[in-house]
């Protein structure tokens, strides 16, 4: 049995990280499935993407039939469209079981600055 990680990445109007009623999705933001790498971090420079997808027009996200196990769920910094910053965290590690469904949600507020990482 596969098991899946759904989501949305949302417009966090409150900056609280967490999908309120009436905060709207967020179109076409890239989100990632990858592995812990050996190092077993999520965000360590060894994690290998295993899926990509963009969000949809109600900003929902989907990777399904994935093997039970450890995974990491993110958008890269380089993917965040420009005025919108995190207001959740990222990555987020994810335990994957056979049938079950992992919900992930990713806040962005606007108005700010994406800060780009430091080289």
């Amino acid at each position: 049995g596969k098991g899946s990680v759904t989501g949305v990445v949302f417009h966090d109007l409150n900056y609280n990280g967490i999908l309120d009623y009436g905060e709207q999705g967020l179109p076409g933001f890239e989100v990632d499935l990858t592995d812990l790498g050996s190092d077993y971090v999520c965000g360590g420079y060894d994690d290998t993407e295993l899926a990509t997808t963009d969000t949809d027009a109600y900003g929902a996200y989907s990777f399904w039939d994935i093997d039970a196990g450890t995974y990491c769920v993110r958008i890269l910094d380089a993917a965040i469209p420009y005025g919108f910053t995190r207001t959740s965290p990222d990555p987020v590690k994810v335990e994957v079981t056979a049938y079950g469904e992992v919900k992930v949600n990713f806040g962005f507020k606007s108005g700010g600055y994406t800060t780009p990482p430091p080289p």
